[in-house]
């Protein structure tokens, strides 16, 4: 995934936001969870800090580890 905007910080959720031109690589942002995005647009959860501008991994399918699930901040 490419990004764009600002950092992603590893173990966010990601929502797609296009395409950079005809690379096939997808821009991302931040997903918002207050029900103004559809769900269909989730791409997963970032596997790593993205900087801005540069390519990076989300994991849509599968085991991600280190994602406090207790609510606690």
């Amino acid at each position: 995934m490419k990004q764009s905007g600002a950092t992603i910080e590893n173990g966010k959720v990601v929502k797609d936001v296009g395409t950079d031109g005809a690379s096939g690589k997808i821009l991302g942002e931040y997903m918002i969870a207050d029900g103004s995005v559809q769900p269909k647009f989730t791409l997963g959860v970032a596997t790593e800090d993205i900087l801005n501008g540069d390519d990076g991994y989300v994991t849509e399918f599968g085991l991600v580890r280190g994602i406090d699930t207790t609510g606690s901040l």
